[in-house]
């Protein structure tokens, strides 16, 4: 083994080694970056805690489009599920009311708490909205009964990261404005031609 080579090979396999710690990192940071933080309410007798369901919608963003990221981004118009968990002892009886909007997004459907296996309850909201950037919808209204009494409440949701469409490339100074009204054109009689002649 040459002397050259020798000298190469540790380097060659301490920048494989950089470059592989580095995709790592950046695996990393991106994972964090997709996962949104739940929103937890505390009430008397109930805790709500809202998170955004990220395998249903990678789910039905790879049925749609050509998803690069795991379908994580979530674009304009595209439906985002809202998974409530409701512990408790008033979970059993709490209902989530319906509105037909959330501030900027729209109510796709509304799912009521239902046990499951580890005896919590849950519901999913089923939301879109044609706004990108983060947004935090209004808090959920719900009501529940306490000693046979109904109490009202409102859940916080979590911040979601609407992505646009058009992109980033996007440059509105590189399109031309619609241009003013355009008269049709005269269809009848020259008027001007008939008055001069009538004149004469």
């Amino acid at each position: 083994m040459s002397a050259a080579s020798a000298v190469t090979s540790p380097a060659l396999r301490a920048l494989a080694a950089l470059a592989a710690a580095m995709v790592a990192l950046l695996g990393l940071a991106r994972d964090a970056h997709s996962q949104v933080a739940p929103a937890r309410t505390e009430f008397d007798g109930l805790a709500v805690v809202a998170s955004v369901d990220e395998a249903f919608d990678a789910a039905s963003h790879a049925a749609s489009h050509a998803a690069s990221d795991a379908g994580r981004t979530i674009e304009v118009g595209a439906p985002i599920t809202v998974r409530l968990r409701l512990e408790g002892a008033a979970a059993a009886r709490a209902t989530i009311e319906t509105p037909r909007t959330l501030g900027d997004f729209d109510v796709l459907s509304v799912t009521q708490p239902v046990r499951t296996a580890d005896g919590v309850h849950e519901a999913t909201i089923v939301l879109t909205t044609l706004d990108a950037g983060e947004r935090t919808p209004p808090p959920l209204p719900l009501r529940w009964l306490v000693d046979g009494a109904v109490v009202r409440g409102e859940a916080a949701l979590p911040a979601i990261t609407v992505a646009s469409l058009v992109g980033d490339e996007f440059d509105p100074a590189g399109f031309r404005d619609i241009a003013g009204e355009i008269a049709p054109p005269s269809t009848g009689p020259p008027w001007t031609i008939l008055a001069a002649v009538a004149l004469l």
